[in-house]
């Protein structure tokens, strides 16, 4: 069988196979690790730094005063 008597979709399909493959075991790695920004109450990672940067600014702010 030469490569004329391979149809051209299905060359096509062969060739985009392994990326599309590593396109789907991104996405499915990535899952997980976006839940992880999240906490338990639904606010993201960086919410919670923010409001622990004001905090601590705001009580260095009250202890040199």
């Amino acid at each position: 069988m030469s490569d004329s008597d391979v149809p051209w979709w299905v060359s096509l399909i062969i060739a985009w196979l392994p990326f599309l493959a590593l396109m789907a075991l991104g996405w499915w790695i990535g899952r997980p690790l976006r839940r992880g920004l999240f906490t338990k109450d639904g606010r993201s990672l960086a919410d919670v730094l923010d409001e622990l940067a004001r905090e601590l600014k705001r009580r260095n702010d009250k202890a040199a005063s």
